[in-house]
């Protein structure tokens, strides 16, 4: 157990691998190793990345309409998500948030 929660639509930002420092939306966890990650651009939601809860770094965004399709049986659009991730601030020219809080 990695001491994590993660509920569908949490936004958290990758760690480790290529995609370091990329913003994903969890769209399911396994209650302990893996998560099923989307960007709504490289990754859909249709084929999600699997990757381990300890190479991501949660933050306290929480897109809560993707448990409620989810729960509802609707398809949850990469456009959505997309958009919702640039709003809160990630894009595609600032590798991570985190570079835009320390500058």
């Amino acid at each position: 157990m990695t001491g994590k929660s993660f509920q569908p639509g949490t936004i958290v930002v990758s760690q480790a691998g290529r995609d370091a420092g990329r913003p994903f939306a969890v769209l399911a966890w396994d209650g302990d190793a893996y998560l099923w990650l989307c960007d709504g651009d490289l990754r859909k939601v249709q084929k999600p990345k699997k990757k381990k809860a300890k190479h991501v770094r949660r933050t306290p965004y929480v897109l809560s309409y993707i448990e409620e399709d989810y729960r509802a049986g609707r398809n949850t659009l990469d456009a959505r998500i997309r958009k919702d991730l640039q709003f809160l601030g990630y894009s595609d020219q600032d590798k991570a948030f985190e570079e835009k809080k320390e500058g």
